[in-house]
């Protein structure tokens, strides 16, 4: 019958374990906190309150570590084999970035028909980039689904379409959504596949609609 678990968290890159505090190149195998259940399914867990086990502060964004674990039964008798499995830890967002229209642009309402950018993310990945647009001088919010600035408060954001690392999103009839004269303010957000996002309040950025001619 088990006894008991053994495991230990070591990083790919020296070989370094973790051990009460730090990184050590003495790797120990220490015990998991907790076990359960009954022959033939044990199940083991640990929690971040055990400091033999590193916490995300101790853990870097796009480095590789391996769990290894050992089980030791009441007699003894020591798992020959270790198991042994990695992941590469991820706590860091995405980073988006607005193309058009750009911070303090100048926009004829016509060519505001596709709006988007890019974004960058890793180890984990891009997974969406969500949007809002505002309109400041009108104080109404963008309504995607009417297609047009109706809403006087900040609705949920929609998820803009992906394409490798550039988002965009499609607003038909732009030349009638956008009123000439009106300033803008465009929000976006990004989130990546283990679910680490960019602040949904993050700060606006501004353009101005121009669509009437110059008078010589």
């Amino acid at each position: 019958q088990v006894e008991t678990i053994r495991v230990r968290v070591q990083r790919f890159a020296d070989d370094f374990c973790w051990t009460t505090g730090g990184w050590s190149a003495s790797c120990g195998i220490i015990t998991a906190n907790s076990l359960s259940g009954a022959a033939p399914a044990f199940e083991w867990w640990t929690n971040l309150t055990n400091t033999t086990i590193p916490t995300d502060p101790n853990l870097q964004t796009g480095a590789s570590y391996y769990v290894t674990t050992r089980a030791v039964d009441k007699a003894g008798n020591i798992e020959t084999a270790l198991s042994t499995v990695s992941f590469t830890f991820d706590n860091t967002p995405p980073q988006t970035f607005l193309s058009t229209p750009f911070a303090n642009g100048f926009y004829r309402a016509a060519d505001l028909g596709s709006v988007g950018g890019t974004a960058v993310d890793y180890p984990a990945g891009l997974a969406t980039v969500r949007y809002n647009i505002y309109n400041l001088t009108g104080a109404v919010w963008y309504d995607p689904v009417a297609n047009s600035f109706t809403l006087g408060s900040e609705p949920t954001a929609l998820p803009a379409a992906l394409t490798g690392n550039a988002w965009s999103k499609s607003i038909a009839n732009a030349q009638n959504v956008f009123t000439n004269g009106h300033t803008y303010q465009f929000r976006k957000f990004g989130a990546d596949q283990v679910g680490n996002s960019e602040s949904a309040a993050s700060a606006m950025s501004s353009f101005l609609v121009d669509s009437s001619t110059p008078n010589v």
